[in-house]
């Protein structure tokens, strides 16, 4: 009996893990994997004006991946990274470009890349390293530390964030210096309109902890999907006299259990087709197809949203025209039985290889409220220039 007893117990308090871990084993959707996520420079002159690591990753997932936006911890740091659809199994990457002029010294800077990734929407990438300048002498003084104030984790993540309801969530903060810390709210226009603090603490004594709690209003937020901002925070701390939350976003649309009846009321996105490529194209070639959105439903489809990912494309339709990155909604309505034709238009200058690019749609059609439409073309790779001026 107590073997059977122990065995249940085990049983009980373990499988939900394991149920758990295979659910998220067995999520479908783009994933993203790093080589690395950090880089030590090492010494760097001065001179050099500019450090530069390039951060490679694949999608490891069975849907295209996309890099949303990637934020530097630093004005000195700037990033690029892979535009465009990331297909399964292909690869991409997040450049990060450090400034050496005038900052001479050690150095560690952070870049967060954003993303649709089901595994992690967003990553942190770490740089460091030392500047260094020919007949600069160091000192050698040791630089006492005063530790900070440390967040229990890197952000706060909403996700999903239903649009009819507000959600609030905690974080811990640390003081670890050996001051006294008040915080000072930001101020009008600094915020979000959709997020707000629910409870600050006065202030944290060395050593001490508490909690922050903020909360974000999916009803206030126009565009659906992913999204992120960073909350600011000024304090009377001398270590840290600012500090900020990272909150991230994935907002969806409500839809309440509908039964098979109720599913037949309700409106239905038909396409003539979800992607569509061009083929052989050239460089400055502008090429065009058209995609055909219907509705047999039984109420009005609404088109809640939809805009190119790419300021290479353009949408004309006979109740919208979008140029570029452009947004929209709600973009358009379909009757029953209706059906609207949308123009997407490529203009492939400056592109080479394979380029795909892809269309957000949001719809009100509870079966399918959210998906990309792609267009792909392949084109030549630059050819090398030669240099005319160099010694033969």
């Amino acid at each position: 009996m107590r073997t059977r007893t122990v065995f249940s117990f085990l049983t009980s308090f373990l499988l939900p893990f394991w149920v758990q871990a295979q659910i998220q084993l067995d999520e479908s959707g783009p994933r993203i994997e790093f080589v690395n996520r950090m880089h030590d420079y090492g010494q760097v002159q001065e001179d050099q004006h500019f450090a530069v690591h390039r951060f490679e990753f694949t999608n490891t997932g069975d849907k295209d991946l996309h890099i949303q936006r990637v934020e530097s911890s630093c004005g000195c740091t700037t990033p690029a990274w892979t535009n465009g659809a990331i297909a399964p199994g292909e690869k991409g990457f997040v450049e990060t470009s450090y400034e050496t002029t005038g900052r001479i010294g050690g150095f560690s800077k952070t870049v967060t890349v954003y993303c649709n990734a089901v595994n992690t929407p967003f990553v942190h990438l770490d740089i460091r390293g030392e500047v260094i300048r020919d007949g600069v002498q160091h000192s050698g003084v040791e630089i006492p530390d005063l530790g900070r104030l440390e967040f229990d984790k890197h952000s706060l993540s909403f996700d999903p964030l239903f649009d009819n309801r507000i959600d609030t969530q905690s974080i811990r903060i640390t003081n670890s210096t050996p001051y006294s810390t008040h915080f000072t709210l930001p101020g009008e226009g600094q915020l979000p309109p959709f997020v707000r603090f629910i409870k600050v603490p006065e202030g944290i004594e060395p050593g001490q902890s508490a909690r922050i709690t903020i909360a974000v209003d999916g009803t206030a937020m126009g565009p659906y999907g992913f999204g992120a901002t960073q909350i600011p925070l000024s304090t009377d701390n001398p270590v840290m006299p600012y500090t900020g939350i990272y909150v991230t976003y994935n907002r969806k649309q409500y839809f309440p259990v509908y039964n098979n009846k109720q599913l037949k009321k309700l409106p239905k996105v038909e396409l003539n087709k979800t992607e569509h490529q061009f083929g052989e194209t050239q460089p400055g070639d502008i090429v065009s197809t058209t995609f055909i959105f219907s509705n047999s439903g039984a109420s009005d489809l609404v088109i809640k949203e939809i805009f190119p990912e790419c300021g290479c494309l353009s949408l004309e339709s006979p109740q919208f025209r979008i140029i570029g990155t452009q947004k929209t909604y709600p973009a358009a309505v379909i009757a029953p039985g209706s059906s609207l034709d949308v123009k997407v238009l490529f203009n492939t200058a400056q592109k080479t290889g394979y380029s795909n690019q892809t269309i957000w749609v949001v719809t009100n059609d509870p079966t399918r409220p959210e998906f990309r439409l792609k267009v792909g073309a392949v084109l030549p790779e630059p050819k090398p220039q030669e240099c005319l001026s160099c010694p033969r």
